[in-house]
């Protein structure tokens, strides 16, 4: 007959709390990681137990085992080969591991130009490694040190190169020329400008990209062959590009963007190339041949013996006295250059040493991008300004 929990057991009373504890904790399996102890004492005293006591479990016999049988020894093992024993490893020692390798010869300091030797007009200048643009020239820490461009449509060929002057190599100076091209949707027609920031002046990189940019946009707009050009809107418009960059109120003055411009409209026709330059300070343009170099604008003034040349010159964002504009016709066995003083200044008035180098190399032939850089970076002692150069042939990309 099944009993009820609350029924106490028959012949005898229930046990206390007190006892009930420590019977209940011997009967307690533990099935858990954790063991959790409490003290018997810690136990709420509640009220008596109805269940009944334990009862003591019956004893069980444990089976009998059958006896064990008696095993032979294994038997004893050969002894080894001594012939076939592998000898010992050696003990470590630090005199064992290998020396490490002899370190190589470090950066060398100087430049080696023993597998591209600078292109030298007469007598070559010192070679500069660059350093890095100081945070006080603020953009002009952006400024790459070189830049080449050069492409050709089916009507000519162009190739541009900005590098920046050994000077400021020398002196952490960014470069400050700029460089802008633009082909006309024909083909047959080039917008260019060359910038050349004013050495005084501190964010005049600045004012000489502005300035190439603005140009070059204004001709592709403005500019129409054989027809009339408001050239003195280029001017003003190209002045008040440069004048708009100054910040008064952080000490940044029109001034401080100073800039030189030479600007071109190319175009094809028939074998040759027409068009026309206009310039504002020193940088020029040429027409490079076998024979002698011609100047078409700008440059430095022509100095009589005896006297001193002078760099001063009225750059944007002062409006120019005079517009100096002229128009050019480049034949088929001709090169048209565009440059900075850079590259305005080694060549005088032609007919020396850079002049016959840029006749070996440009003449008659079309330069890969990179050799026109090479050439554009030329050594010659006392010239170390920045030096930017464009040269276009009347020559498209089917006609090499």
């Amino acid at each position: 007959m099944r009993r009820s929990r609350n029924h106490p057991r028959a012949g005898g009373p229930a046990p206390s709390s007190a006892e009930r504890a420590p019977r209940f904790f011997d009967r307690l399996r533990l099935t858990h990681r954790r063991t959790i102890i409490i003290a018997a004492a810690d136990l709420p005293a509640g009220p008596a137990s109805p269940l009944p006591p334990a009862r003591a479990a019956d004893p069980v016999e444990a089976p009998a085992q059958p006896p064990m049988r008696a095993h032979a020894a294994p038997p004893a093992a050969p002894a080894p080969d001594p012939a076939q024993v592998p000898e010992a490893p050696e003990p470590w020692s630090p005199a064992a591991e290998p020396e490490p390798p002899a370190a190589g010869p470090r950066p060398r300091a100087v430049p080696d130009t023993t597998w591209l030797e600078p292109l030298a007009a007469g007598e070559p200048g010192a070679e500069i490694l660059p350093v890095a643009v100081p945070t006080e020239f603020g953009s002009g820490r952006r400024v790459p040190d070189t830049l080449l461009d050069g492409w050709s449509t089916d009507s000519l060929t162009v190739r541009a190169a900005s590098i920046r002057g050994r000077m400021h190599r020398y002196n952490g100076a960014p470069r400050q020329d700029a460089v802008a091209l633009l082909a006309a949707d024909d083909g047959a027609t080039l917008y260019l400008a060359v910038a050349d920031g004013v050495s005084a002046a501190r964010f005049s990189h600045r004012g000489a990209e502005a300035a190439a940019r603005y140009a070059v946009g204004w001709l592709a707009k403005c500019w129409t062959p054989e027809a009339e050009v408001d050239w003195s809107s280029l001017a003003k418009g190209a002045a008040w590009q440069v004048q708009s960059l100054a910040e008064p109120d952080k000490g940044a003055q029109p001034t401080d963007f100073a800039t030189t411009l030479v600007c071109a409209a190319v175009r094809r026709r028939g074998d040759r190339l027409v068009g026309s330059v206009f310039s504002v300070g020193d940088s020029g343009s040429w027409v490079l041949s076998a024979g002698p170099l011609r100047l078409l604008e700008g440059g430095k003034a022509a100095v009589a013996e005896g006297e001193v040349a002078t760099s001063a010159v009225r750059p944007l964002p002062y409006p120019p006295a005079s517009l100096d504009v002229a128009d050019f016709e480049v034949a088929a066995d001709e090169v048209l250059l565009i440059g900075t003083d850079g590259i305005g200044d080694p060549i005088g008035g032609g007919g020396g040493p850079l002049t016959d180098l840029l006749r070996e190399r440009l003449v008659g032939r079309l330069p890969t991008v990179l050799e026109f850089g090479h050439v554009t970076d030329f050594s010659k002692a006392g010239f170390d300004d920045d030096r930017t150069l464009v040269a276009v042939w009347p020559c498209g990309a089917k006609e090499r």
